[in-house]
């Protein structure tokens, strides 16, 4: 066996390429064949890995910093890197930043890099200029800051505001902050929350802000808030139940109030025709068209079914004229918030004779 000694080509030569060519004998007979084959370079030396990595090695973004650095700490063939920064200050060894305050000059930093591998050791400068912050940015820092989770106070979401929000006036990073609202009866520039009565029911209020700081002003938007309705008070809840207990209701199988021949179921509450008024209760009484009450009528009387009230219909005999009477309805509340309340309504009928 012959042994074929090898020797690597420096590094940066690239591969060598050769063939070799092996030749079979056996008594008048030869034969040869040949094998195409190449062999690697050697590797970097530790002077290469520092010098190839000292020249790879930069910051981007160098001329005009504006936030913390990414400062290598081993380079891409292997070398490893460590930095001084000439004023720690502004930027520190591992490349944390503090730029100049708003309208300041910019800050020049020299960054003094170390590039070592085995006992080979190189430095490199790399000068950086640290640029103060700018209204724009700082108007982008405080506009970011705004949000529903900042402003809400007590209040969880959007769609349900009972309390006042706290609306800012002036930013982390000084902006100034000044705010409208589409309804400021409801929600004022101030954040103040006025919640509408039951009656009003809900209100939907867009809030804008405009963030300004010197020549830069912009805007964030909290559209379609909802402030809640207050909960129902005695006297909305009376009203409610009065306008909506009317002749259809309680004409039962008459054709209407001026042609009563038949029995009225009367409610006790009105919690099947408008639930927000359960709270209101419903009396009924006879009275006469002068509106003194009448409980001897002999045309009308009003008995207590328990789940209802019944309105007894006696027709005059034949011959007798038709009975003018009068139904009082009195609706009372004192379930609901606000003092107690009471209100009356006459609905007048006519009760038809016998044919």
């Amino acid at each position: 066996m012959v042994k074929g000694k090898v020797t690597r080509p420096a590094y940066g030569n690239g591969d060598g390429v050769l063939s070799l060519t092996a030749t079979v004998t056996k008594g008048t007979v030869t034969k040869s064949k040949t094998y195409p084959a190449s062999v690697k370079q050697a590797g970097m030396t530790d002077t290469q890995v520092v010098m190839a990595d000292k020249t790879w090695l930069d910051i981007a973004g160098k001329e005009a910093v504006r936030r913390n650095l990414f400062l290598q700490s081993v380079g891409p063939n292997g070398s490893v890197i460590t930095w001084v920064s000439s004023a720690p200050l502004t930027v520190d060894n591992i490349g944390t930043v503090v730029r100049p305050a708003n309208g300041s000059a910019a800050t020049a930093v020299t960054m003094t890099a170390t590039i070592k591998k085995g006992i080979i050791t190189e430095t490199k400068v790399i000068p950086l200029s640290v640029v103060a912050w700018t209204n724009e940015e700082e108007v982008d820092l405080d506009l970011t800051a705004i949000s529903w989770e900042s402003i809400k106070g007590l209040n969880a979401i959007r769609t349900e505001i009972n309390t006042d929000l706290t609306l800012p006036t002036k930013g982390a990073h000084g902006s100034l902050i000044a705010w409208t609202s589409t309804a400021a009866d409801a929600i004022s520039a101030t954040g103040k929350v006025v919640r509408p009565s039951f009656s009003e029911g809900d209100r939907t209020v867009s809030l804008t802000g405009f963030v300004s700081k010197g020549d830069v002003t912009k805007t964030v938007y909290f559209m379609a808030n909802k402030v809640m309705k207050l909960p129902i008070t005695n006297l909305e809840a009376v009203v409610r139940s009065i306008s909506v207990v009317d002749a259809s209701v309680i004409k039962g199988d008459n054709v209407s109030l001026n042609q009563v021949v038949e029995n009225m179921i009367l409610p006790k509450n009105v919690v099947s025709i408008s639930p927000e008024a359960a709270t209101v209760s419903l009396a009924w009484a006879v009275m006469t068209a002068g509106g003194a009450a009448d409980p001897t009528n002999p045309n009308l009387k009003v008995v207590d079914a328990g789940t209802h009230f019944v309105a007894q219909v006696t027709r005059p005999a034949v011959g007798e004229t038709n009975a003018e009477t009068v139904l009082q309805l009195v609706a009372s509340s004192n379930a609901s918030a606000g003092p107690e309340y009471s209100q009356n309504k006459s609905f007048p009928m006519t009760i038809i004779k016998q044919a």
